[in-house]
């Protein structure tokens, strides 16, 4: 049993951020949402190619924005690295084509060596792709393959746009930035942006299934109600949950793990071994590999413990949970933690970082919180924050170069 000796944990809106007169919240423009409006009769007028490197982090935008252009008498080409096939089994793209793509800051001199190497292979690759499929415009998400695809495209004059997902500019998307046309942000206040781009921010698209739930009441749950707490490590996986989580729920008291339903998204090795161990408790849980139904559970939930990745962060917004953010401590430029201080600056959750976070600490704030629904309920409405369409946003946003191309002399 944890001590209950907790203050209020919310904190104040974070000052460090004010709005930049750089970001621009674009108007709608009439020519882009009537593209986006109408229905296709057959043949396609453009192309679109998307260029997103293998996470499901840069996949899943690409995802939502092929979904919502196709069907317009536009022809959706996706160009990713072998890792992104893994995420793109259901786009709804005409075609999908693979490159080579790399990291070159990898290990020693021989790393970084093959790393440049796969990278000047991916944009020659990029270069015959793009003569071949003449699109109209080109729509980078990050990740190293988005590089060779974009910078194709700035070479040969295409219209061009990158989104990115994090509080942070990418590292990909931070050597394109200054060459694109456009530049869509998901966070207003992000870091590293350059010198010299047009910034719009967008939001970050999220699927069709989360906004089914957008904005859906927060329900409180009183002392003797259940308590549903729903736990995912993002597409990347959470090994340190798999430990982490069950050893904080053994601290609770046994009033609170009565009123527990566990939802735990957990590795596949490690499901058995989390669900003994719930069991061994008495606990009601869900423990699987994977949820197809994750934005009805987050809808469900009393409180989100989760990874800080991008796609988090926009789906808790959309639905406004509160949630616990342990963000993923070896995440480039650290941009989960960015994320993660973004969505508690705005007192909508708490955030700890891994390296410091014992599972005495985690029950003690679990079971503070299950004792004081009054502050999840205020962090639920704090969490409302996405942009509920960015979706149409970002889309009218990529139809909006191919209509400026026209409009151009």
């Amino acid at each position: 049993m944890v001590s209950r000796n907790v203050q209020h944990p919310h904190p104040p809106p974070n000052p460090s951020h004010p709005p930049s007169e750089r970001v621009i919240n674009p108007p709608r423009d009439a020519a882009a949402g009537q593209l986006l409006a109408e229905e296709g009769a057959g043949g396609f007028d453009y192309t679109v190619v998307l260029g997103a490197g293998g996470t499901g982090g840069h996949l899943f935008p690409a995802i939502a924005i092929a979904k919502r252009l196709s069907g317009r008498q536009i022809r959706i080409v996706l160009i990713t690295d072998v890792r992104g096939l893994d995420y793109a089994q259901d786009i709804a793209a005409d075609e999908v084509f693979v490159i080579q793509a790399a990291a070159i800051s990898g290990k020693g001199v021989l790393g970084k060596l093959l790393g440049m190497v796969r990278m000047v292979l991916g944009y020659f690759q990029a270069q015959r792709l793009l003569k071949q499929i003449n699109p109209s415009v080109v729509v980078g998400f990050g990740g190293y393959a988005t590089v060779p695809v974009v910078m194709s495209a700035i070479r040969r004059n295409i219209p061009s746009l990158v989104h990115e997902q994090n509080a942070v500019l990418g590292r990909a998307n931070r050597v394109l930035a200054g060459g694109v046309d456009k530049l869509a942000l998901s966070f207003e206040h992000t870091a590293s942006l350059p010198a010299k781009a047009t910034i719009v921010h967008t939001g970050i698209p999220v699927r069709t299934s989360v906004l089914a739930y957008a904005r859906q009441p927060y329900v409180m749950s009183r002392a003797d109600s259940p308590f549903v707490l729903l736990v995912f490590g993002g597409s990347q996986g959470a090994r340190r949950f798999a430990t982490l989580i069950p050893e904080a729920i053994t601290l609770l008291s046994r009033r609170e793990r009565q009123r527990l339903h566990i939802v735990q998204q957990a590795r596949q090795e490690d499901v058995e071994a989390i669900k003994e161990t719930y069991k061994a408790q008495g606990l009601r849980a869900t423990v699987q590999p994977f949820f197809d139904e994750l934005p009805q559970y987050m809808a469900q939930a009393q409180l989100v413990i989760s990874r800080a990745g991008a796609m988090t962060i926009g789906e808790l917004s959309v639905i406004g949970r509160p949630a616990i953010l342990i963000p993923l401590p070896n995440s480039i430029d650290n941009h989960q933690l960015m994320n993660a201080e973004r969505f508690v600056s705005r007192g909508a959750g708490w955030m700890f970082e891994e390296k410091d976070l014992l599972p005495s600490q985690l029950a003690e704030r679990i079971e503070s919180l299950m004792n004081n629904p009054e502050w999840l309920a205020v962090a639920a409405s704090c969490a409302i924050e996405g942009i509920a369409d960015s979706t149409d946003r970002l889309a009218e946003q990529v139809l909006r170069l191919i209509v400026e191309n026209q409009r151009a002399p």
